[in-house]
């Protein structure tokens, strides 16, 4: 006895088609592809040993908890390093002379958009 798998769906749900960004992302695994959209950058410039030599900083310094969700602003001893190298830079305080809790640090492209608009 065979199964028709199509007979215990609804009509509705067999008119489901594949979602456009998960057939433009197939696309993107061809290696003819250079992708320039967000989030998708060329993985041949990934600095692999510099993750790794952070991540085993990261465990061996905050051992499981740097495996777990934190605060929204981050670890403070980050943002501060981050400051202090912003500033040699060439980067400059805020004229308040605020630091590290001024700043917003982002682990990406969303959270930053939307906190530059909610605090505009």
């Amino acid at each position: 006895m065979s199964l028709n798998a199509e007979e215990l769906f609804s009509e509705r749900a067999l008119s489901f088609r594949p979602s456009e960004i998960r057939e433009l992302l197939k696309l993107v695994d061809s290696p003819e592809i250079i992708s320039l959209a967000g989030g998708m950058p060329d993985d041949r410039f990934f600095p692999i040993d510099r993750v790794i030599e952070a991540s085993t900083f990261a465990l061996r310094e905050y051992g499981k908890k740097a495996l777990q969700y934190g605060s929204t602003e981050g670890i403070k001893k980050l943002r501060v390093l981050l400051m202090d190298r912003m500033e040699k830079g060439g980067g400059q305080r805020h004229r308040s002379g605020k630091r590290p809790h001024f700043h917003r640090f982002t682990a990406g492209s969303q959270p930053g958009g939307t906190g530059f608009c909610e605090s505009r």
